[in-house]
C-alpha cells in the first residue's frame, strides 16, 4: 500500500509542475489587439461592449517557419445585458520587430466577424438607449 501511495504523489508532483505555456495564439498581445481591431474609440458604447471580450477554443491553424507568422482560430465571445454574442474568428500572430516576441498582426474580416459587430453595433444602441 505504501508504494502506491509513494507512486502516487510522485506522479501528482510531476503532473503539477508541468504548466502548460500558452502559445502564441493565446499571447498577452492578442485579446487587446483584437479589441482594438474592431474599434478604438474608447468613448464608443460598442468599445464598453467590445472590450470585454473573450476567445476561447483557441488553436494553432499553422505556422510559417520562414516568417514566424502563425494563423490563429478561436471563438470569439462577446457578453452583453442580453446575452452573449458569438463568432468563429481567425487572426494572426507574428514576431515584433523590437522584440522578437509574438504580437497581435490582423484578424479576418469573415462574414461571420461582420455579422457579429453588426449585432455589437444593435446591441451598443440598445444599451445606450435605456
Amino acid at each position: 500500500m505504501r508504494i502506491y501511495v509513494a507512486t502516487a504523489i510522485a506522479v501528482l508532483s510531476l503532473l503539477s509542475g508541468c504548466e502548460q505555456q500558452p502559445s502564441v495564439c493565446e499571447g498577452p498581445t492578442v485579446r487587446d489587439g483584437v479589441v482594438r481591431g474592431f474599434t478604438s474609440d474608447q468613448s464608443s458604447a460598442e468599445y464598453g461592449l467590445i472590450k470585454n471580450l473573450q476567445l476561447k477554443e483557441i488553436r494553432t491553424l499553422q505556422k510559417d517557419e520562414s516568417t514566424g507568422v502563425t494563423e490563429c482560430a478561436a471563438r470569439l465571445i462577446v457578453p452583453t445585458d442580453r446575452g452573449p454574442l458569438d463568432s468563429p474568428i481567425e487572426y494572426r500572430v507574428g514576431p515584433s520587430a523590437k522584440t522578437g516576441e509574438s504580437v497581435f498582426m490582423v484578424f479576418t474580416l469573415s462574414k461571420e466577424v461582420e455579422e457579429l459587430w453588426g449585432r455589437v453595433v444593435f446591441a451598443a444602441g440598445q444599451t445606450t438607449t435605456r
